[in-house]
């Protein structure tokens, strides 16, 4: 036999740390639960921005894919647009064809339904600065989100104040 027979817990002693509250100094800024309700917002605009975007494609049948998405005056506009439109073909809601001139063309089409497969497609699209300046050179752009959304957003007031005056 090695060693004792008998084994005896130690208590440890530990030592109170004294904190000097007054030399406290915050570490970051106090956040409230603002971030929350700026992230909900941020995904109801991004909803609002693609309804936007699908309602104008709706209106006008068949569009060209860059007068649609590129803002003459935005590079970050452009970019934004890219991101919308990317939900609305990921969806179904939009279809990406070529036309007769070689031109990619966007028109409406309806969602598949969730039981049937499809053939999925990816396109990639690369979209710089310098290649946003040369593009919003030649376009004519056909589509601009402010004035899209402050449209929708008139039809909408135009609507429910009609309806208003029905009751």
């Amino acid at each position: 036999m090695y060693g004792p027979l008998d084994l005896e817990k130690k208590k440890r002693q530990r030592k109170k740390k004294e904190e000097d509250k007054s030399d406290r100094q915050p570490i970051g800024n106090i956040v409230e639960a603002e971030k929350v309700l700026n992230n909900q917002t941020i995904q109801e605009s991004t909803f609002s921005s693609v309804q936007v975007l699908l309602s104008y494609l709706r209106e006008k049948e068949k569009a060209n894919f860059l007068d649609t998405i590129i803002d003459k005056n935005s590079f970050a506009q452009s970019i934004e647009n890219v991101f919308y439109l990317s939900f609305l073909l990921k969806d179904g809601h939009i279809a990406m064809i070529t036309d007769e001139q070689g031109q990619l063309t966007l028109m409406p089409s309806s969602p598949p339904d969730e039981g049937i497969t499809t053939n999925v497609n990816y396109s990639l699209f690369k979209l710089d600065y310098e290649i946003w300046k040369n593009l919003a050179g030649i376009v004519s752009q056909d589509f601009n989100m402010e004035q899209e959304m402050e449209d929708q957003r008139l039809k909408f007031n135009s609507q429910t104040s009609v309806a208003k005056r029905k009751r």
